[in-house]
């Protein structure tokens, strides 16, 4: 479907297409950095299994960031889209941590990427998938 000229392989050209096909304009640089960061045997080009590797990545990626969200739902209980320092007392306490009130602080500052003293779902993605890699 995509390999335009039946090679068995996604070209620079082809992807660059394949991209407009679906809304986006891509520059040439940011081609070439797609292939790059597919190609896992240097030819400058997706073959089939390289192709099947990156749809695999993502979909595993989709699946964490929906089990992230799953997660930060069940933590933010009211429902707010985030989590204070009373929600998050409950987390770490069922974790078996009992942190003082100034260890709590300390905690949100870490992750609390825009000051407002809550942590929001992207900071909760950021601590997940930090700790994941």
């Amino acid at each position: 479907l995509f390999d335009l000229q039946k090679t068995g392989k996604i070209t620079h050209v082809e992807l660059k297409k394949i991209m407009q096909g679906l809304g986006q304009n891509p520059t040439e640089v940011e081609i070439d950095e797609m292939i790059k960061e597919i190609d896992a045997d240097g030819d400058k080009t997706i073959d089939f299994d390289e192709f099947l590797s990156m749809l695999t990545r993502k979909a595993n990626t989709s699946q964490m960031d929906d089990d992230i969200e799953k997660a930060f739902k069940v933590f933010d209980k009211a429902n707010r889209g985030k989590i204070g320092a009373s929600e998050l007392r409950e987390i770490m306490l069922g974790l078996g941590e009992d942190l003082t009130d100034e260890q709590l602080d300390v905690m949100i500052k870490e992750i609390d990427s825009d000051g407002d003293g809550y942590v929001t779902l992207q900071d909760f993605k950021n601590v997940m998938l930090a700790s994941d890699s």
